[in-house]
């Protein structure tokens, strides 16, 4: 019997525990007392993640469909009737696609990634159950040069003020909402916007609830209010940011009563609210992301009033998107985007491309593709095959459409029925099964080390995506996982510096992002203005 650390790979929360295995299975949970996040505590299902592990579902073979029926094959036979179909396509940049899982490890993303652009030569690859996430990157990046957090999840513990937007994180990442309810008893005012009473909301020092669809404009309030109260120190005028002028205009032609018609949610109490947010000495600003966050203008709307409250500088306060899956943030971090490549850089990013390159010995496409669900629900589309691992539910509502396909190939440790719509079923192991590295929702990454090894002929997924860029005659040399995070970061921005070694000897390391040294920049407004 022996535990072993490693991460959660439930939410984005990157939760330590450590596992215990017994016959070389793995028993039970227990949580990792020292862990700078979790403070020693799981949620209902961080104790129970191991019976993932134990369930009679799990894929051992790999399976093949001969007249209608799917039958056992070897890894070598199903290996080659993948390359030999996805070979025989037209044209693969615009017939193939691939349906990447946010639950897969950095390792396994990265090589999906380049399986895709270096094999295929498609850039039509998405990640699944990741709906909303690429709006906040892009509205953190836009506004402070970061495709990602801004300060870390630890800062919670600090706080003097906490802003809960459009989450009940109790139920989404309950061991991040049970921080935000110990940073309360410490003396944090904690703050609810949410059209719903919530269970963080019961608990909070204060809740308002707009209309439904109305949260932006309680948002755009917030950050009238704070305006108001800020202009009247002539510090703050000189102080400022590209586009503010643009911004404080639109606010100004936003009247208190129309806000308050608009959200629903008095102007009066509005401006007692940022009263207090201005007096804190730090705030943390905290929001859902992926398929249960929130809308385009309401991200945008948030992370202008970030800026505006002057907190964002401060080392204790921060803006923090909470991942409901593992390693939704690493996952574009890797490059799972039909339009970005590794680190979010666009596409055609020529130092990007360069370091691919050089890795790889061949540049990848540079033409962007298209979202697999985009691909999905036009009919009209050229898609013909499609590529999916693991699986994610909002993918049935295309079932028809996948069933129309010249070929689909499924890679995952669990059966479901997804594997019915499966021309080829290739197996992998599960996540305590493989050596592997996560990104949590703070841009914390860290070590995962295998507990178990996985059944006999099932491989690691990185190992599966290597074994068929071989059999297509690409030459990879990865021979284990830690070869592959080497290469992750030789080419992927932030990750420079980081390996298994090092993360397995500490609770991981936040990226470092590269600031090109432009100022934060307010968001204009798109659409929807009250």
């Amino acid at each position: 019997m022996s535990f072993m650390p490693g991460v959660c790979n439930l939410c984005g929360t990157g939760c330590g525990h450590f596992l215990r295995t017994e016959g070389g299975k793995v028993s039970s949970v227990a949580p990792l007392q020292a862990h700078p996040v979790s403070h020693g505590r799981l949620c209902i299902r961080g104790w129970h993640v191991n019976e993932l592990l134990c369930t009679e579902e799990r894929i051992d073979t790999p399976l093949i469909r001969e007249k209608g029926a799917l039958r056992p094959a070897t890894a070598e036979e199903a290996i080659g009737v993948v390359v030999r179909r996805l070979g025989a396509l037209a044209r693969p940049a615009e017939e193939a696609a691939v349906l990447a899982s946010a639950r897969s490890s950095n390792e396994e993303a990265y090589l999906l990634m380049r399986l895709a652009r270096s094999v295929l030569g498609t850039n039509n690859i998405s990640v699944g159950a990741e709906a909303g996430h690429p709006e906040t990157l892009r509205a953190i990046e836009s506004a402070f040069g970061i495709a990602g957090a801004i300060g870390d999840l630890t800062r919670i513990d600090r706080a003097k003020y906490i802003l809960v937007v459009g989450s009940d994180l109790t139920k989404l990442n309950p061991v991040l909402g049970a921080n935000v309810h110990r940073a309360a008893r410490s003396g944090a005012s904690v703050v609810v916007f949410c059209v719903t009473r919530t269970q963080i909301a019961e608990l909070a020092s204060r809740h308002y609830r707009p209309k439904p669809g109305a949260l932006r404009f309680l948002l755009d309030a917030l950050s009238k209010a704070i305006l108001e109260e800020r202009m009247s120190d002539p510090a703050f005028a000189e102080r400022a940011l590209p586009r503010f002028g643009e911004f404080a205009l639109r606010l100004r032609d936003l009247t208190p009563e129309r806000l308050a018609e608009s959200s629903g949610v008095p102007f009066d109490r509005v401006r007692e609210e940022a009263r207090r947010l201005l007096a804190a000495e730090s705030a943390v600003f905290l929001f859902s992301s992926g398929v249960s966050g929130l809308d385009r203008e309401t991200i945008r709307a948030l992370v202008n009033a970030s800026i505006l409250s002057g907190k964002m500088g401060g080392a204790d306060s921060a803006l923090i998107p909470a991942a409901g899956i593992c390693n939704l943030q690493g996952s574009f971090d890797m490059g799972l985007s039909p339009e970005r490549t590794v680190g979010w850089r666009p596409l055609g990013d020529d130092e990007t491309r360069r370091a691919l390159a050089s890795a790889w010995g061949e540049a990848p496409p540079a033409r962007p593709g298209r979202a697999v669900y985009d691909l999905l629900a036009d009919r009209g589309s050229p898609l013909r095959a499609l590529f999916v691992v693991d699986h994610d539910d909002g993918i049935v509502r295309y079932r028809d459409r996948i069933a129309s396909l010249d070929f689909v190939v499924y890679a995952g440790a669990f059966r479901n029925p997804f594997q019915e719509l499966a021309h080829v079923v290739l197996p992998v192991a599960a996540f305590a099964e493989t050596d592997g590295t996560y990104t949590a929702s703070d841009r914390r990454v860290q070590f995962s080390p295998a507990k178990t090894d996985p059944a006999p002929g099932v491989d690691a997924a990185w190992k599966l995506y290597a074994e068929i860029a071989r059999a297509a005659g690409r030459k990879w040399s990865y021979e284990s996982a830690s070869d592959v995070f080497d290469e992750i970061a030789a080419v992927v921005p932030g990750y420079a510096g980081m390996n298994h070694e090092a993360l397995g000897r500490s609770f991981g390391r936040h990226w470092e992002p590269e600031r090109d040294g432009r100022p934060i920049s307010f968001l204009p407004a798109e659409d929807g203005v009250p």
